[in-house]
């Protein structure tokens, strides 16, 4: 009696949670939370109809690669290149050190030539932004284009600006449109979403110098309508 209850309990688990719904090809769990685990839903605060790969195929991919060594990104990923990716980050969800946090949103929100200089000082092979913005191009707020304020701001007792001192009502002024953050950003979204560049010109591209584009996520549209992009930029030296 105690094994067929087992073998019952486990056949119900099975169609409860690993079988898929019908018409559907992901587990039936991710379709019954209400909050999906963030990485599959590739760190977005909705709902997607289907298991996002977005980041997942970003971590496979430096994974794989070993020119990928030391990566640079906010703190938010840091957890997730250190256990999935198997590389070394600056920051993390477990650094204490505010003083290292400070100076990694210093370095976002630094000019080319300021920038390049404290990666080198760390060694960085790699910087890695996130990005989401809708099918035309439109920043959402729910990833790096929101989280850079919070850079802005930690950084603001090494830097002495704030958040608005990179943004003016509704645009990035000159100042803002010189950091690496918006650069890598704008960068990305314009090898991402074609009709980016049909609505604004692929000339607005930012030229980059120290940074070279190595891969980009390119995965289904969340519901029809958002992209999100994992862009990882090879950092140049020379």
């Amino acid at each position: 009696f105690g094994g067929a209850f087992l073998i019952l309990m486990l056949l119900l688990l099975t169609f409860a949670f690993v079988f898929p719904m019908p018409g559907q090809s992901f587990p039936r769990v991710f379709v019954q939370a209400d909050s999906p685990v963030t990485i599959a839903a590739a760190s977005l605060p909705i709902k997607p109809e289907e298991t996002t790969t977005d980041w997942l195929d970003a971590l496979i991919w430096m994974r794989s690669n070993e020119s990928v060594r030391v990566v640079a990104s906010w703190w938010d990923y840091g957890y997730w290149i250190t256990t999935i990716a198997n590389k070394t980050t600056l920051v993390d969800n477990a650094t204490i050190n505010q003083t290292q946090i400070q100076l990694v949103a210093k370095m976002f929100l630094s000019n080319e030539t300021e920038a390049i200089k404290f990666l080198k000082e760390h060694d960085v092979t790699h910087v890695l932004v996130f990005v989401v913005a809708d099918y035309q191009g439109s920043d959402t707020g729910w990833a790096d284009e929101g989280k850079w304020r919070w850079m802005a701001r930690i950084a603001e007792p090494l830097t002495g600006l704030n958040d608005t001192a990179y943004f003016k009502e509704d645009s990035w002024n000159e100042r803002g449109q010189n950091t690496v953050i918006f650069k890598l950003m704008e960068y990305a979204k314009g090898k991402r979403i074609s009709t980016y560049n049909v609505v604004y010109g692929t000339q607005i591209l930012p030229q980059l110098q120290h940074f070279r584009l190595v891969y980009f996520s390119n995965g289904k549209l969340v519901l029809g309508t958002y992209y999100p992009i994992v862009a990882i930029y090879e950092v140049l030296y020379e």
